[in-house]
């Protein structure tokens, strides 16, 4: 995942956002996950894990978010600073700027969380009260008015 391949599409009066390049997505073929043995990074937007192993996991995608996110609120990648060969460091060298909301800094630092046996899953990410929230926001927008 990296932010070429997040597109804003227009519908309705609402913004959307489309994620696309799945060349190397899973599958479900009569109930069973289809497997890859291909490995695409994108090194800025990879876990160390990612660039190390030989296989995908669904942790380098939720470390790729948290990368994206790192960008568009800093400007650069954590990989991007002065430190370029310790994360930790470099992370701390560029911090989240506190004009964001401490609900959205805390939603990158855990989508950056090092270590594939320590990322959050999907369901904590929901979870975290900036995106369950929003997910509240829409659903209740779909709901009938009651009076």
């Amino acid at each position: 995942m990296k932010p070429p391949n997040i597109l804003v599409k227009k519908v309705g009066d609402q913004d959307v956002f489309v994620l696309t390049d799945f060349g190397i997505s899973k599958i479900k073929v009569d109930g069973v996950a289809t497997t890859t043995t291909m490995k695409a990074n994108t090194p800025p937007y990879s876990s160390e894990e990612s660039l190390r192993l030989m296989k995908s996991h669904w942790s380098f995608d939720i470390w790729a978010i948290g990368c994206i996110l790192f960008e568009m609120m800093t400007g650069v990648t954590p990989y991007e600073s002065p430190y370029l060969n310790n994360i930790e460091q470099n992370l701390r060298s560029c911090p989240l700027p506190i004009t964001f909301s401490q609900e959205l800094r805390d939603l990158v630092n855990l989508a950056l969380t090092r270590g594939q046996d320590n990322s959050p899953t999907i369901g904590q990410i929901l979870k975290t009260p900036i995106i369950f929230n929003e997910l509240a926001n829409i659903i209740q927008s779909f709901l009938p008015l009651t009076e």
